[in-house]
């Protein structure tokens, strides 16, 4: 009897600490409270690494100054999370020089 508890009171504190995986939707969601439009993009990378692709290039939208979006790609067990985030001139700059937009769901799995 003694045994079986000890083995139970050693598996608590493993318990305690487990947490429901987050779906990519709260992922987001958090992401976008966490951030705000305008933050810049080397506090976003500072809390949650690099990403994992960088498109080169930007999104093309209707009126045509608001060309200069650009994104990046987070690579999640429960899906992908896509950056937008703005810069000005080409080709796409450094991090520094780029300020978050919103994050969305790129792709759920």
């Amino acid at each position: 009897m003694r045994f079986a508890a000890i083995i139970l009171l050693l598996g608590l504190p493993l318990l305690a600490g487990c947490s429901r995986p987050q779906s990519i939707t709260e992922r987001c969601a958090a992401i976008n409270t966490q951030f705000t439009n305008g933050t810049s993009m080397i506090q976003v990378v500072a809390k949650l690494g690099q990403p994992d692709l960088v498109p080169f290039g930007r999104f093309l939208s209707i009126p045509v100054d608001t060309n200069n979006y650009l994104a990046c790609v987070y690579h999640y067990h429960s899906g992908d999370v896509i950056i937008i985030d703005t810069a000005e001139g080409l080709p796409p700059p450094e991090f520094d020089k780029r300020r978050f937009v919103h994050a969305s769901v790129f792709s759920q799995k």
